[in-house]
């Protein structure tokens, strides 16, 4: 299974880079994931919200290979356990696509954009800062994948 992750945003935390970078370690043993940087559009004074994920969502069309199925992290998007999120996983690897999971930009995303992606999925019903929502979706990858291969790292209960 081939995963990137694409993110919108500016320079992370060490902490953060430190913390993908860990589940990264661990996540090759059952997935090739590659984390890719998009810049965020420039914010100014003039400008707004709607124009800014515009221009990302641009950005995006035209990094993210056509043929990838693209799994886009959105609050309004569908919420997994995390057994059913590696089931999930699973599905779209029977699916000869890589998977392209994609973390918008500080404004969101485009919902022209939003309607091009096979799939939405929703983290928590919480909000949770960008530099955060990377470790926890490293760290939930690794949970689901390693689940998928039967390492006892996820307990349920």
């Amino acid at each position: 299974m081939r995963i990137t992750v694409y993110s919108v945003a500016g320079k992370m935390p060490r902490w953060v880079d430190e913390a993908v970078s860990e589940y990264q370690k661990r996540l090759k043993a059952y997935a090739t994931v590659k984390w890719v940087e998009l810049p965020m559009a420039k914010r100014g004074k003039t400008g707004h919200a709607e124009q800014w994920r515009e221009i990302e969502a641009q950005t995006l069309r035209s990094r993210i290979p056509e043929h990838s199925f693209r799994l886009l992290l959105d609050v309004k998007g569908h919420s997994y356990s995390t057994t059913a999120f590696a089931e999930q996983l699973a599905q779209i690897q029977q699916i000869p696509q890589d998977i392209a999971i994609i973390i918008g930009g500080p404004d969101g995303v485009d919902d022209q954009y939003k309607r091009e992606c096979q799939q939405m999925m929703a983290l928590s019903e919480l909000t949770f800062p960008h530099p955060l929502v990377r470790v926890i979706l490293a760290e939930q990858l690794y949970r689901a994948l390693s689940w998928l291969a039967g390492h006892p790292y996820h307990r349920d209960g």
